[in-house]
């Protein structure tokens, strides 16, 4: 067995990391299965860098070299929190093996009061004492190819698979014959994609985060072209030639995130969205994609189609006794909250609000 080794850690801003770090960063990230995915690599932090303020990266390092990063964005009061804030589906630490590290050390060595990050895996050993609200991030095995994820959901007993048959055939003698296409740089599909969200979120009075300029900028750069170690694939489905359901994700080498997804709801009775993920899941096979995460949260159309699931929760560390002892009675406070179904709606309702008030100011400053 390995002896455990400490780390000492210091905290610096994304765009100040060195291109040897920012390598051994990505090398770590590609090498460790429950880091793999892509909002954990340096090319997602480095992006969002661009569209928000105070992106940094708490390295941890043994006898002077990097062994592991997480990245958090400063906020003011000394508060660090995941990148990207409710965009960000997945957030922790990225560390090579056999090294162990505090998140209270992080927390202090960044200079920092607390640190609160969402939706880290439950099985980092180094967060378990700081877990609070959890969720499941259910995600499609494509390990050995499509066939085989397709098969074992029907040996299941899932009746998803024909439901899928069943639905695209009716879909195809609508409109014509269904196509995928992998990687659509339409813009006007982009157009439409958030176009149906924006009705989406309205119809549900759901927060609609790409309602905020810097979401919408984050878009766009992440849709630039990159490698197979990281990009943004907006993928369409249309049936003859009408665009009938798109989804704009973010890949690793190894893992697709499915972030953000619509269809026409005209045609909602055919199910295009789920007909569109599974011909997704199919191309990301061939391209050698192994797992395409389905992002927090316990839908039923999502557990229908999973392999399995990633056990995640928000993580929260302070740097001194009082912010520790305000933090859990605020803790105790959420979850009571989560329970209300009341509560629920005023708060998303809240959120909804901000999200379209800061919009608006976007726009008088752009027109300004």
């Amino acid at each position: 067995m390995t002896p455990t080794q400490h780390a000492n850690i210091f905290a610096v801003p994304v765009a100040d990391l060195s291109p040897a770090l920012v390598d051994e960063w990505s090398t770590l990230t590609e090498s460790a299965p429950d880091c793999s995915s892509p909002f954990l690599h340096p090319t997602y932090a480095q992006t969002l860098d661009k569209v928000r303020p105070n992106v940094e990266v708490a390295v941890i390092t043994k006898d002077g070299e990097a062994a592991g990063f997480l990245p958090f964005e400063r906020t003011p009061g000394g508060i660090g929190r995941s990148i990207g804030a409710r965009l960000c589906d997945r957030s922790g630490a990225v560390v090579r093996p056999g090294i162990a590290w505090n998140v209270e050390d992080v927390t202090r060595a960044a200079g920092l009061r607390m640190l609160r990050l969402a939706n880290v895996s439950r099985d980092d050993r180094a967060f378990r004492p700081f877990l609070g609200l959890q969720a499941v991030a259910p995600y499609i095995d494509l390990t050995d190819g499509y066939d085989a994820y397709r098969l074992a959901n029907i040996r299941a007993g899932s009746g998803t698979m024909k439901r899928v048959d069943r639905r695209s055939r009716k879909l195809e003698g609508m409109l014509g014959p269904l196509r995928v296409e992998w990687h659509d740089t339409d813009d006007a599909v982009l157009g439409k994609l958030l176009e149906w969200k924006a009705k989406q979120r309205q119809v549900t009075r759901t927060p609609n985060v790409f309602d905020l300029p810097w979401a919408r900028q984050l878009l766009a750069l992440l849709r630039l072209p990159r490698s197979d170690d990281f990009g943004g694939v907006l993928t369409a489905l249309y049936a003859g030639d009408r665009l009938c359901a798109a989804h704009f994700g973010i890949r690793s080498r190894r893992v697709l995130h499915y972030w953000l997804a619509a269809y026409d709801e005209e045609f909602g009775r055919c199910s295009p969205g789920l007909l569109l993920l599974m011909r997704m899941a199919s191309e990301a096979a061939e391209r050698g994609i192994a797992r395409l995460d389905l992002g927090p949260g316990d839908e039923e159309y999502k557990l229908h189609i999973a392999s399995g699931h990633q056990d995640l929760a928000t993580a929260t560390a302070c740097s001194g006794a009082t912010m520790a002892s305000f933090v859990r009675a605020a803790e105790s406070v959420r979850l009571r909250a989560r329970q209300s179904q009341t509560l629920r709606v005023t708060r998303r309702t809240l959120i909804r609000g901000a999200y379209l008030l800061r919009s608006s100011f976007g726009r008088v400053r752009a027109e300004a």
